[in-house]
């Protein structure tokens, strides 16, 4: 045990660990600008909000959501009365990241052709975008705003369902106005939209049901979205209300016990696969459009699906005792 070293026991060359860490996220800043950090720091801490909260309002701002108008008026106000001897003495050049966003008052003044270049070659055109669209907007190419440019599963999803556009001969007007409510069908009828329609994905839900409201705004949402597409003549993305009257004979055809229950049903009543993937608008509207395309696709050897997290359902109090896993039958000597 004596030369076992527990946890709490820490190493010589860690002491102080925290502090250096400190002072090195501070190293580019001038001594001023690190007074005001200390200060607005110390403020949030008596107040109870913790340094964290201190830090993350001293940051850099985010880029906003929508591309910033050239003509934008008015900058923000500089953050601290230093702003204007700072950029007196070049900081809005050598320490934009900060500057920029903390003093841009100030370094507007200080703005020419080849300081806006320098700016815009250390990355500020994203880092501070209002700022560089209203005082450097050529530099930034900001003449024309651009649109801002669909990140993580919006952007596949747009990858995947952009060129069907063209296949399908340009732009496309619906054919009727889109509707949210849930569609009323019959054994019958179900059965006829089947065969009409390569690909079906069908949501059995509850009104009653927590988990089927939380999955609503983004079923809408891919629903409006497969509402402007032309191949939406060949796929339907349709809820189902079993609830209702009309629809509980269908719903206990399809021996629906939990709610939400997605299905894609191909062709047949009998032909279908449950949806065991995240629910999130865009991941399902990538599914449903990737769906579609193997179905149009020549046949090819299907690939094994990965295994996906189990999601979270209601269940009816009346099916809850038939649906007890059986007990394994004893093995035969």
């Amino acid at each position: 045990m004596a030369g076992h070293v527990f946890p709490w026991h820490k190493k010589e060359h860690l002491q102080g660990d925290a502090s250096h860490r400190a002072q090195a996220a501070l190293a580019h800043l001038s001594t001023k600008q690190r007074d005001v950090v200390a200060k607005v720091e110390s403020t949030i801490k008596v107040a109870g909000k913790g340094a964290q909260a201190g830090r993350r309002l001293l940051s850099v701002e985010e880029p906003p959501s929508t591309p910033p108008a050239a003509d934008a008026a008015a900058l923000p106000p500089d953050t601290s009365p230093s702003c204007g001897n700072w950029a007196g003495q070049g900081e809005c050049v050598s320490n934009s990241g900060y500057m920029l966003s903390a003093c841009p008052t100030s370094c507007k003044s200080v703005a020419n052709p080849e300081v806006c270049a320098k700016w815009a070659t250390g990355g500020r055109c994203k880092d501070v975008s209002h700022f560089m669209a209203v005082v450097c907007a050529t530099a930034c190419g900001f003449a024309d705003p651009p649109s801002p440019a669909p990140t993580g599963a919006a952007a596949a999803a747009d990858a995947v369902a952009t060129p069907d556009a063209d296949e399908e001969g340009g732009a496309y007007t619906p054919l009727k106005p889109f509707e949210e409510g849930p569609v009323q069908l019959t054994e019958g009828e179900f059965t006829q939209m089947l065969r009409e329609n390569s690909v079906v994905m069908v949501n059995f839900y509850a009104p009653w049901c927590f988990w089927s409201n939380r999955l609503t705004p983004a079923w809408t949402g891919v629903a409006r979205r497969l509402h402007k597409r032309a191949w939406s003549q060949s796929a339907k993305y349709i809820k189902i209300d079993c609830t209702n009257p009309k629809t509980q004979p269908l719903c206990k055809s399809q021996a629906i016990h939990a709610f939400p229950s997605v299905r894609i049903y191909r062709g047949s009543a009998h032909a279908f696969e449950p949806y065991e993937f995240g629910r999130e608008e865009n991941v399902m509207w990538l599914h449903l459009v990737k769906t579609v395309r193997r179905r149009r696709a020549p046949p090819r050897a299907a690939a094994r699906p990965s295994p996906a997290r189990p999601h979270t359902n209601c269940m009816p109090t009346h099916t809850r005792a038939h649906t007890r896993p059986h007990a394994p039958s004893p093995h035969t000597l």
